[in-house]
């Protein structure tokens, strides 16, 4: 038997390796559901996606980039996948600026992942700004989510002012 706590530091849960596994395969992945984030962003954004990334592993987050794709590998198909892990485990973090607004694939990726976290009254789609952007370029379905601000301060303490929002964020 052994006891686990989870990532947040607060829910704890004892797994029996004794028991069958099933349940206590369910235990764990309710214990890790906030590990996973996929960074959705458009590449000339890519060194502040890489901040974030950074801030999120230090946090034991499990954050993921496209730069993770193997060369000669399904782009589109991997991306949906890292989306599908994200939105059942953890976080779709969709950066916000002019950039990432104008991108056909940041677009469709987080068409995709409001498609998959379509769960009232929360979401685990969680837009943050990471540059000064014209409003009116907002997908209607991204306007209706409160957005995080990382423009507002100095970023390192803002991004570990989001780390710490989506420790306390609940989850279904």
């Amino acid at each position: 038997m052994a006891l686990v706590e989870s990532l947040d530091g607060k829910s704890k849960g004892t797994i029996d390796l004794t028991q069958d596994i099933q349940p206590q395969l369910y235990k764990l992945d309710r214990l890790l559901k906030r590990a996973t984030v996929f960074l959705s962003y458009s590449h000339h954004d890519r060194e502040i996606a890489d901040r974030i990334r950074q801030a999120l592993e230090q946090h034991d987050y499990s954050a993921w980039l496209d730069t993770a794709i193997p060369p000669g590998d399904d782009w589109a198909a991997a991306i949906r996948s890292a989306i599908d892990d994200a939105v059942a485990r953890g976080f779709v973090l969709v950066t916000l600026s002019p950039a990432s607004l104008a991108s056909q694939y940041c677009k469709h990726g987080t068409e995709y992942a409001l498609e998959l976290a379509a769960r009232p009254p929360r979401s685990n789609v969680i837009p943050v700004v990471i540059r000064p952007f014209a409003p009116g370029g907002l997908s209607p379905a991204l306007a209706h989510h409160k957005w995080f601000d990382l423009t507002t301060g100095p970023f390192e303490e803002r991004v570990e002012e989001l780390i710490r929002s989506l420790k306390t964020r609940e989850m279904e």
